[in-house]
């Protein structure tokens, strides 16, 4: 009987040993990707400028909405099935490949069009050349989810870091050749940002297909159907994060757009602790490890660590923006930190749709993030055209602030955990995540 009580809380531990393992190894991913990710952002910026800065956010958006929209959930329904069986991980390469390729296929038809058209529908439209590396993005940019995916799902944390920091190297060294040296423009950027994407997907597949690559129509309906539930949430979520920005796009100049985009970034640094927890939730909850307590114990996690990148940013993003964008971008100051308050709310709600995906309940995600959708349509129609970038942080703040409260109010009814419980880590947890941080220095300071 003893052995029998103490059995939960020996799975809750080794499930939060394995979470927080997780969350720190991709934590520190983060770190090294956000560090020599933002030299190449900065370098892009500097050499687009505001106005082809923004034509490029824009194009970086489209090209994931057209991910989300089309992919119908399969890098998600990817990793979950991957986590439930690893031995599936061939028959599911093989399938995202088919689907990959199929992608592609339109998204070059939907260039050529564009080719044809962008003179009567815009003011100095680019080149051919970019619309079809535009196009690419689409392919590329599935194939990278589902290459990161899988490697979340095996667990191989520490690949997926060296790959995600190897490959802003790339799109650092992209920025310096296609931009300064071979003044590429707008297509030299797009080549930057996909270099990045190529070494996660060379990389991780040259690891993950080792088993083999196989495909298997059942499956694939399979994924679809999981998938198809939690990408209506997934879609829901891109639109909510970039929604404001396409809307900018519509009753901005493009220098406007360009001007936010860099807000975002900026403010979205706070996103570093929901996304390494998020990397280590899927696969810890999907494999059947944890309980309750676990889930709870990321939400505190990823409350308190994300009040503390609020905090970071709120006193260094001024400063990061003058000194490393440059004066060109001082009117991204006030967006940002105007965004702020409501991305620690979106931090809480991304980790939550996480957590409903991996309890196998994606459908509720969806729901949630289609309510935030109409309060983000209102206040974006009613704030932008007459207060342009800032009415469009102050609708994404308040926007955020409802999804998060929403996600918060869902995971505690589905857990049985009083919110009061999901937001900040409790006194025994800080103790124990100092004395852990203690006892690494020390254990390196005797190495």
């Amino acid at each position: 009987m003893a052995d029998d009580a103490d059995a939960p809380k020996e799975s809750h531990a080794s499930a939060s040993s394995a979470l927080r393992r997780g969350a720190g190894i991709a934590a520190l991913g983060e770190v090294g990707v956000l560090v020599v990710g933002f030299a190449g952002s900065i370098i892009i910026a500097r050499y687009l400028g505001p106005a082809d800065r923004g034509l490029l956010a824009i194009l970086q958006v489209v090209a994931i909405l057209g991910v989300s929209l089309f992919g119908l959930g399969l890098p998600v329904a990817t990793q979950y099935r991957a986590s439930q069986d690893p031995g599936l991980t061939p028959r599911l390469i093989g399938n995202g490949l088919i689907v990959t390729a199929a992608l592609g296929a339109v998204a070059v038809v939907v260039a050529a069009i564009l080719v044809a058209t962008a003179p009567d529908l815009m003011a100095d439209p680019p080149d051919e050349t970019v619309w079809f590396l535009a196009a690419a993005l689409v392919p590329v940019t599935i194939l990278d989810y589902l290459t990161s995916g899988l490697l979340g799902a095996h667990r191989r944390f520490a690949r997926k870091t060296v790959l995600m920091t190897a490959g802003r190297l790339a799109t650092l060294l992209g920025a310096v050749l296609f931009g300064l040296v071979a003044d590429a423009g707008l297509a030299g950027a797009l080549l930057a940002v996909m270099a990045a994407q190529i070494v996660m997907i060379v990389g991780g597949q040259w690891l993950l297909a080792r088993g083999g690559i196989g495909c298997s129509r059942a499956l694939l309906c399979e994924s679809y159907r999981y998938g198809i539930r939690s990408e209506i949430a997934s879609l829901l979520q891109v639109v909510n994060a970039r929604l404001d920005l396409l809307v900018l796009g519509a009753f901005a100049p493009r220098s406007v757009v360009g001007i936010y985009a860099i807000a975002q970034i900026v403010a979205e640094l706070v996103g570093l602790v929901p996304n390494a927890i998020s990397t280590a939730l899927m696969p810890v909850i999907s494999s059947g490890d944890g309980d309750a307590r676990t889930s709870a114990g990321a939400l505190r996690l990823n409350g308190t660590g994300s009040i503390v990148g609020v905090l970071v940013v709120a006193a260094g993003g001024p400063l990061l923006i003058l000194f490393a964008y440059g004066d060109a971008y001082r009117e991204a100051i006030v967006p940002m930190l105007i965004l702020l308050p409501g991305i620690w709310f979106l931090s809480m709600a991304r980790v939550s749709g996480w957590l409903l995906r991996a309890l196998g309940r994606p459908g509720l995600g969806s729901w949630l993030a289609g309510g935030e959708i109409v309060v983000m349509i209102t206040l974006d129609l009613a704030l932008i055209p007459p207060f342009g970038a800032t009415g469009a942080a102050t609708a994404s703040a308040i926007a955020y602030t409802c999804y998060g409260v929403s996600a918060l109010i869902a995971v505690s009814r589905i857990e049985g955990t009083p919110i009061s419980h999901l937001i900040l880590l409790e006194r025994p947890e800080r103790a124990a995540l100092a004395a852990g941080l203690r006892s690494r220095v020390r254990r390196r300071s005797v190495d």
